[in-house]
């Protein structure tokens, strides 16, 4: 299978949690976890849209 968008996020949005998974070849912690609370959203938009290769080091919490 050919990947289209290598930087693309998937997330699945659950009422408790929401699960959030990038490209594994560009992250350190491919698929993550995130509350449901403004500062967990904050942490998902931040881990989703560093630049390819940065590592993706957790944000703060």
């Amino acid at each position: 299978m050919n990947l289209i968008t290598p930087n693309a996020a998937a997330i699945d949005i659950g009422s408790t949690m929401h699960e959030a998974a990038v490209n594994p070849d560009t992250d350190i912690m491919p698929v993550r976890a995130f509350g449901t609370f403004t500062q967990d959203l904050h942490a998902l938009r931040i881990c989703t849209t560093l630049p390819t290769g940065s590592g993706r080091a957790v944000p703060p919490a």
